[in-house]
């Protein structure tokens, strides 16, 4: 397959045979399993608070390393410090991490790292951490919080997991990030064996139906390619647009619509998707949507469980987008999503066109968009923005 290739040009980023990708690369592991195992009860509350800050600052630490080193102590050490000093500056404002680290890690994505690589890494990683968790929670190690969904009296178990529902998604993640960094068509049978037997034994212990859905699409597509497909899947790039703005469409009008007169209908959405749509509609009607966005208050399953507070979140990335962050970083995700599926039209990249697709059909029932360390989107994104100021041929494959 034909695709757009760059070389770094003026740095090699190793000296002394000692390749300073490395620390980007470790960095962002480390920061992705943290904020995995984040999802679990593998640690205490409080351990899980001291290791968080740990982590945190471990990384921004890590990218100040690598930036110093990429600027070369120059004059562009300068614009080091005013992106990390605009980026504390932001922080401090919107008192958020994950808007800082999803900055540091695009603004530092190494211009000869090719993210396929990095995604091979990252899945491996996952995987392990995935099913050691899960034994954790079959030895009764760990909690294996349990949830009772009275729509229609089932019984769903957490394996280990916060809940049920990041149990689920968490490994259609883990799939989503597989299939983009491997060809579907170079897949061996017993994979495909333990794909099947994986989302069979997570349905029946979560009955996250959505995840399910969503990996069972991906297991049709997965075959097609084995069997010899040859189709361009050309409609994958307008289709993160159309994808894009008809979840945004429908999330801003079901917010809109039920903030003022709730009926029936909202009482049964709202239990379809496990009181969703209610705690959405309820942070609509308090911060309400503006350019800037709002310092908001949420609780997760987790703090929920542990001090007996009620689970308020906003599980829709889009509408988390326009209240947390405000309609100019809304219109920059945008951009954003656009451009790099445009870039993945031309690299000729079918399988980052499909996984932004997935993102944008994922964030109508999750926040995930503006998580870098769920969103490997955001990864793709900055490959393609260094792809910029770099040369680049059409051969196939990165070079560092």
């Amino acid at each position: 397959m034909e695709m757009i290739v760059y070389m770094e040009k003026k740095f090699s980023y190793s000296s002394g045979g000692l390749n300073f990708n490395i620390i980007y690369r470790f960095s962002y592991i480390l920061y992705v399993l943290y904020a995995f195992i984040n999802t679990t009860y593998l640690f205490e509350e409080h351990t899980a608070g001291i290791l968080s800050q740990l982590v945190k600052y471990t990384c921004i630490l890590l990218l100040l390393i690598y930036a110093f080193y990429k600027f070369k102590f120059k004059k562009n050490v300068l614009l080091g410090i005013i992106i990390f000093g605009g980026i504390f500056f932001i922080n401090a404002v919107l008192n958020d991490f994950s808007l800082v680290m999803m900055l540091l890690f695009v603004v530092f994505f190494p211009n000869n790292l090719d993210p396929k690589i990095l995604g091979k890494k990252i899945v491996c990683v996952l995987l392990f951490t995935y099913i050691f968790i899960i034994i954790l929670a079959a030895l009764g190690i760990i909690n294996n919080y349990v949830e009772y969904r009275s729509l229609d009296n089932t019984i769903r178990f957490a394996m280990g997991f916060v809940s049920p529902n990041a149990c689920a998604t968490y490994f259609l993640y883990i799939v989503l990030i597989a299939i983009y960094s491997w060809e579907p068509k170079s897949w061996k049978l017993y994979v495909l064996c333990l794909y099947i037997f994986m989302i069979s034994y997570i349905y029946v212990m979560t009955d996250s139906r959505m995840a399910m859905i969503y990996e069972l699409f991906l297991f049709v597509f997965i075959i097609s390619e084995k069997i010899g497909n040859k189709r361009k899947y050309e409609f994958f790039y307008p289709a993160v647009c159309i994808a894009f703005l008809l979840m945004m469409s429908l999330s801003i009008m079901v917010i809109i619509f039920f903030a003022d007169y709730q009926n029936e209908w909202y009482i049964i959405l709202n239990q379809l998707f496990s009181s969703r749509l209610g705690s959405i509609v309820n942070f609509y009607n308090e911060y309400g949507i503006n350019l800037l966005g709002n310092s908001i208050e949420t609780h997760g399953i987790r703090e929920a469980t542990m001090h007996s507070v009620k689970w308020a979140g906003i599980d829709n990335s889009y509408v988390y987008l326009l209240i947390k962050y405000g309609m100019i970083i809304f219109v920059v995700f945008f951009v954003g999503f656009i451009y790099t599926a445009r870039q993945m039209k031309k690299r000729k990249d079918y399988l980052g066109a499909l996984y932004l697709v997935f993102i944008c059909l994922i964030g109508l029932t999750e926040n995930v968009m503006c998580k870098v360390e769920i969103n490997y989107g955001i990864i793709i994104f900055a490959s393609t923005i260094t792809c910029s100021y770099a040369r680049y041929i059409y051969k196939g494959g990165y070079k560092e």
